[in-house]
């Protein structure tokens, strides 16, 4: 399948090689070289999956992020982060401000596209599975991405928030380990106890965004990662 791939990165050479690599995939790129300009391309051309590299001039890739995730019309691209600069935490704070993903420089072209295939991989909520999942006090529309909970719609979450939900409430009340929701969810195996922070940071979004406490919903389970349980039903 071909997909719509926009760069935003300050350093041609970059945007060179990233642009080369998505189309002997034969996927669609096209480019932006300031954090303004990415903007604009994205609200304009919706592309599938958004690179944005930290180290922007004037307007930081954070900011950018932070924009696209906050525009009704852009907040469901997935966002992989790349930068050259890493910080101490700074993966935590890109995931925790709204990016789907996070990578450093200098790339490998397979680790690249591993993970730039498992932000576009549709998950299992499409094709022939159900069109709608209800469980307890939430609904999700597979087809439109909506979630109902508690009364309440919300169409803010990320493809990965919405995969990661659905991987939860599909589990049938039985814990799953946050090793096995990294790999099903990002399509690689985690590789420290540090990249599983990354489930952990979704998972404090997904609550925030429904918001939701820590004793309904999405619980964690000591030694054993995540759950979906019985929302409380109001009195």
């Amino acid at each position: 399948m071909q997909y719509s791939i926009l760069i935003i990165d300050d350093e041609p050479e970059i945007r060179r090689f990233l642009s080369k690599v998505f189309q002997k995939q034969n996927h669609l790129s096209f480019e932006a070289e300031t954090g303004e300009a990415g903007i604009k391309l994205a609200q304009a051309r919706l592309p599938s999956l958004i690179t944005l590299d930290v180290n922007l001039p004037q307007m930081s890739g954070i900011e950018v992020c932070q924009a696209l995730k906050r525009d009704p019309k852009t907040c469901s691209i997935p966002i992989l982060i790349i930068t050259g600069n890493d910080k101490e935490g700074q993966e935590v704070i890109s995931l925790e401000l709204g990016a789907d993903d996070y990578l450093v420089k200098p790339l490998e072209i397979p680790m690249l596209l591993a993970h730039v295939h498992a932000l576009l991989r549709r998950g299992p909520y499409l094709g022939t599975s159900p069109k709608v999942v209800e469980k307890d006090d939430l609904r999700l529309d597979l087809e439109k991405k909506l979630v109902e909970f508690s009364g309440n719609e919300f169409s803010n979450l990320t493809p990965k928030e919405f995969d990661l939900l659905y991987t939860l409430v599909s589990n049938d009340s039985k814990p799953i380990k946050r090793e096995i929701l990294y790999q099903k969810i990002w399509g690689t195996a985690p590789v420290s106890r540090s990249v599983l922070r990354t489930v952990d940071v979704h998972i404090q979004r997904i609550r925030s965004k429904l918001n939701m406490d820590r004793k309904m919903g999405i619980l964690a389970v000591s030694g054993r990662g995540y759950m979906w349980s019985a929302a409380p039903k109001p009195s």
